[in-house]
């Protein structure tokens, strides 16, 4: 759940990066455009919220959450506000499929992949240089230690990785935990074909609260 503190109860007229809200449609009128904006954008603690996408719109707060409904039954913003969702979240699923791509990398890496025989002395291992390791290795890495002259990589806690993918396949598939332990027992693991199960606002509040980033802490 979005922490009280940080719903914005007022109009913003500029995007989080400070660019102007860009122009949806010729039809809407500038608060029009702004709610649709706000309302189909995952980057903001308004999204799926008619009543915060109201405000964030310029419209009163005594009266946003049936401006809020109103709008929505409008026509022709109802068009375009499904066309933009149709948009967000297919990028919500694709941003959760890497997520969970990154999680299954830190859980199951194999940790003789990052050290290897030293090539000036065979009877030494050193650090498998990152620039030579294959591209999803570099998701293993959490920090880079030089500890007596020598390079060592602080790799992921396997539980903790475990722990961020199972969370991406609930908001993925609606299912427990033990339902994918199930699953998996059965081989019926098809996750491609259950997408719609996806709780979208949920979905989008875990990616704003766990940047790629984030993942490595």
């Amino acid at each position: 759940m979005t922490p009280r503190k940080t719903i914005i109860r007022y109009e913003v007229r500029t995007t989080q990066h400070g660019e102007p809200l860009p122009v949806l449609h010729k039809e809407l009128t500038r608060r029009e455009n702004a709610f649709c904006y706000w309302y189909c954008n995952p980057e903001s603690e308004a999204f799926l919220n008619s009543a915060r996408s109201a405000i964030r719109a310029g419209y009163k707060k005594t009266n946003a959450i049936y401006i809020g409904y109103h709008l929505k039954q409008k026509p022709h913003i109802k068009t375009i506000i499904d066309s933009l969702l149709d948009q967000a979240k297919n990028g919500i699923r694709n941003y959760l499929w890497h997520i969970a791509f990154i999680c299954e990398s830190r859980m199951f890496y194999d940790t003789s992949a990052f050290y290897r025989l030293s090539l000036k002395d065979i009877n030494y291992i050193e650090t498998t240089p990152a620039s030579v390791l294959p591209y999803y290795s570099n998701y293993c890495i959490d920090n880079i230690i030089f500890r007596q002259g020598k390079q060592l990589y602080k790799l992921p806690d396997r539980n903790k990785a475990e722990t961020q993918f199972f969370k991406v396949y609930e908001l993925l598939t609606g299912k427990s935990r033990a339902d994918a332990y199930k699953d998996y027992e059965d081989d019926a693991i098809e996750l491609q074909t259950i997408l719609d199960c996806a709780n979208w606002k949920k979905s989008a509040e875990y990616i704003r609260d766990n940047p790629i980033a984030a993942l490595k802490k």
